[in-house]
């Protein structure tokens, strides 16, 4: 249940509108999604020209500062270009943006090939942008999946590089918790609308994490854990959306029979897992998981959903199996499991979730 603490108004008007929103988003919008993705990659052009000018100066320590703020910016709108062309993406990310970044760490960076990647660099951009133009329309669920991931990007992520680094800034650690800590009331309600506990578990780590960043004697250790904890509960709500998002079909206009199937194959697992029963966990060839694996391989290598939930229930399979005695773990790895079942649902439906029909269907399956 989304708390009361949370449950203002305003939050009931963006969960409104997100629910509302998403029962539309099977619709086809031409012209939405493709210039909302050509604007956010062409404002991605001033982080690379920074880049490029530190470069051009010999600053190393501009240049490093650009790199920072242009690694922030891509991880949000660096889903739009691995999603159309893997080739491309590596090649800009990989390939360019980490060579950069290694030269820069060189005693003696060579600036001639600084200034011949940051210009291939652009040149990728540009490429990456025609291909938006051209290729067909993404889900609009992009949009949602860019805004998570680019709070993420210039805030808990920062810190988290920072905290690993020999000599941490606290100051910067803890100016960009704050960052997220006043951005997620806006985006919240991205993640409530597919999921009724992620939003408060978010909220929980954030307030906990308050604590010790709000203490003058707070260690590097503390504010590791607890900035550590709030990545990994947000990254579960930034990956509900991202099934969403990577699985949307613009031609598919509802759920089919065949989806229900799945999604009442999936709640089978689910339902193994609450109730701790012995094969929860098991993916072989006479697992609940193996009736369901075909139509999650069907879904395409973009997100690997697959993976994502056989890994999850082997570490809850092993967990039980090789340390029964260790409740922690087991516990743990249950809670990962069952956050890989949801993850999976979006993946199955998530671009129907606002749809009433989906929800009552849902509302239907058995519960124990």
């Amino acid at each position: 249940m989304i708390s009361q603490k949370r449950f203002s108004l305003t939050t009931v008007s963006s969960l409104c509108l997100a629910l509302t929103a998403s029962n539309f988003l099977y619709t086809p919008i031409a012209s939405a999604s493709n210039s909302y993705e050509v604007a956010t990659l062409k404002s991605f052009s001033p982080f690379i020209t920074a880049w490029q000018s530190a470069i051009t100066k010999k600053n190393i320590a501009a240049a490093q500062q650009a790199e920072e703020q242009y690694e922030a910016k891509w991880q949000g709108l660096e889903v739009y270009i691995n999603h159309r062309s893997l080739p491309l993406y590596l090649d800009m990310e990989v390939d360019t943006q980490f060579a950069i970044r290694d030269e820069l760490e060189k005693a003696k960076p060579d600036f001639s090939l600084l200034k011949k990647l940051s210009v291939h660099l652009k040149e990728d951009l540009n490429a990456s942008i025609q291909m938006a133009q051209s290729g067909p329309d993404l889900s609009p669920l992009f949009k949602d999946l860019v805004l998570l991931r680019e709070l993420r990007g210039k805030s808990i992520n920062i810190a988290r590089k920072v905290l690993s680094s020999n000599s941490p800034d606290i100051a910067k650690v803890k100016s960009s918790f704050l960052i997220f800590k006043q951005g997620f009331p806006a985006i919240a309600s991205l993640i409530d609308a597919r999921s009724l506990t992620a939003g408060d578990e978010i909220q929980a780590a954030i307030d906990a994490a308050d604590k010790i960043f709000s203490n003058p004697n707070a260690t590097v250790a503390q504010l590791t854990t607890a900035n550590d904890k709030l990545v990994t509960r947000y990254g579960f709500g930034v990956n509900l959306v991202n099934a969403a998002a990577r699985t949307a079909n613009l031609k598919k206009f509802a759920i089919t029979d065949s989806d229900k199937q799945n999604l009442t194959q999936l709640n089978v697992i689910k339902l193994a897992l609450l109730k701790n029963l012995p094969a929860a966990g098991e993916t072989g060839s006479n697992s609940n998981f193996a009736v369901l694996q075909p139509a999650l391989e069907s879904l395409g290598r973009r997100i690997n959903i697959v993976g994502t939930l056989r890994t999850a229930l082997a570490a809850y399979d092993k967990s039980v199996k090789a340390k029964p005695s260790n409740a922690v773990e087991i516990k743990a790895t249950k809670k990962t499991a069952l956050e890989a079942v949801a993850i999976t649902q979006q993946a199955l439906a998530g671009q129907f979730w606002g749809s009433p029909k989906l929800q009552a269907f849902l509302a239907g399956l058995p519960k124990k």
